[in-house]
């Protein structure tokens, strides 16, 4: 159970990651275009 929950906890903070690196680089994109 610990092992799941440990694992549960990585995947969640990876996903956080994940979005805030996407929403940053697109932030990016739109400031370049303009």
């Amino acid at each position: 159970m610990l092992l799941r929950d440990v694992l549960d906890v990585k995947v969640r903070i990876g996903r956080d990651v994940l979005e805030s690196e996407c929403s940053r680089s697109s932030d990016d994109v739109r400031s370049g275009m303009d």
